[in-house]
């Protein structure tokens, strides 16, 4: 499926530690967007279950996990469902229909039809910062929570997010209204993007 988005990622859960604390591969789940306020379901593969759980699911086919396009030149942000532009999808749902009563894996979003596209145009650059930045955050700490599928984050965000960490951390303890410090976060941020160090409060390092 051919995009126009300079910048794509996958929502895909990286490995999760097992009881002895070794990294296991990566898992099915679906994964929180606190900028939209719900869940997002992610790839979902059989071979990511159990031998027993994979053939209860054997109808049902691997399923990609919602995207995130970027538009950084539009400053826009879609979220869709690749099921929804797969020639295949009447016929995968159909398996999922089928299984559901054994999958019980699988999560609600992806028992349900394909999602429609969520757009967000016309964002001001601070609110397309916070976008690029989640997805960061998403595709490249660990564990990651996302795969990029094409393109390359500004180098700015980078040093936003190792900024926004920092700024976190100097202030946990502050008294000063959450206003305040919303406001003052905002400017570290903007500084940073323009290409200035990021102040750190006397006393602190």
């Amino acid at each position: 499926m051919e995009t126009r988005e300079s910048i794509v990622i996958e929502i895909d859960l990286g490995p999760i530690r097992n009881a002895a604390g070794q990294e296991e591969d990566r898992h099915n789940g679906d994964l929180y967007c606190e900028l939209l306020g719900k869940n997002l379901r992610g790839a979902w593969q059989r071979g990511r279950l159990a031998e027993d759980d994979a053939k209860a699911c054997d109808a049902i086919p691997d399923l990609p996990g919602m995207r995130i396009g970027f538009d950084l030149k539009a400053r826009r942000v879609r979220i869709f469902d690749p099921l929804k532009y797969d020639s295949n999808a009447e016929r995968i749902l159909k398996a999922i229909t089928v299984s559901k009563q054994r999958a019980h894996q699988m999560t609600r979003q992806q028992k349900a039809a394909p999602v429609e596209d969520e757009v967000r145009d016309d964002l001001e650059p601070e609110e397309l910062d916070q976008w690029l930045m989640w997805a960061w955050r998403q595709t490249e700490m660990q564990p990651t929570h996302a795969r990029k599928l094409q393109g390359e984050y500004p180098e700015y965000v980078a040093k936003m997010v190792k900024a926004d960490r920092r700024f976190t951390l100097v202030n946990v303890t502050s008294n000063k209204a959450p206003i305040i410090l919303a406001e003052e976060r905002a400017e570290m941020l903007k500084g940073v993007r323009a290409g200035a160090a990021p102040v750190v409060p006397a006393g602190k390092s």
